[in-house]
């Protein structure tokens, strides 16, 4: 009985565990996937991994006016779309709805995924990507450019095949703890609060084990309920 006890409380402490670690994350920056740039910034896949040593992760930035330097550690804020809460986010914190949010980032998701397709592998289409992803949520009207035009209408089409069925559930925003809000106002920067946002279809690994942990826990408990009836 002893037993029984015992493992349900650890059960119930990992399920607890698991919730908790799906909200903040402590990360790495490591560096760009390519040497893809525009002249003054890298763009396309960057990698990011769990700290400390976590797995690496792709990332992709949808945030235009703030810095993140390679080795760089902070703490950010998953927020999955499946949530429908986008409050923790740039987006969010600047006042926009949960579904105001959600359209903006399933956009910048459907172009990330862009940067795997084989089609396009070249330094203007990568650019091309990462400003069109850039303009949509920092209202920067000069990255809507020759390069980023084409992806832009390449936008609308794909929406209005509904993404061909694209699933977003498993994509996640990631938003610096520090984040006060997404910078729109006379395409000004907003500022040091916090470190780039970015977006990832990668959860972060915490819960996953936990979950896993206290699976096989509540598997021997059955085991034990088993074995106690029979006996």
């Amino acid at each position: 009985m002893k037993l029984l006890r015992s493992l349900t409380l650890a059960a119930a402490l990992l399920v607890v565990g698991s919730v908790a670690a799906t909200a903040q994350q402590t990360m790495q920056f490591n560096s760009a996937a390519t040497g893809f740039n525009d002249g003054q910034y890298y763009v396309g896949t960057y990698l990011a991994s769990y700290y400390p040593g976590g797995p690496q992760i792709d990332v992709y930035c949808v945030d235009f006016y703030h810095e993140i330097n390679y080795g760089q550690i902070w703490t950010a804020n998953f927020t999955s779309f499946a949530s429908g809460d986008f409050s923790k986010t740039r987006l969010g914190l600047a006042g926009l709805t949960n579904a105001g949010a959600l359209g903006l980032y399933e956009e910048e998701a459907w172009l990330a995924t862009q940067f795997s397709n084989p089609l396009y592998h070249d330094n203007n289409d990568w650019v091309g990507i990462a400003h069109a992803m850039w303009s949509l949520t920092s209202g920067n009207t000069a990255l809507i450019d020759a390069y980023s035009t084409p992806w832009l209408a390449a936008l609308e089409t794909a929406k209005l095949a509904n993404y061909n069925g694209m699933d977003f559930s498993g994509w996640d925003v990631v938003t610096d703890v520090n984040a006060t809000g997404e910078c729109t106002v006379n395409n000004q920067p907003c500022g040091s609060d916090g470190t780039q946002e970015f977006l990832t279809r990668t959860v972060t690994p915490e819960p996953a084990t936990l979950l896993l942990l206290g699976t096989g826990l509540l598997g021997l408990m059955a085991v034990g309920i088993v074995k106690r009836t029979v006996v």
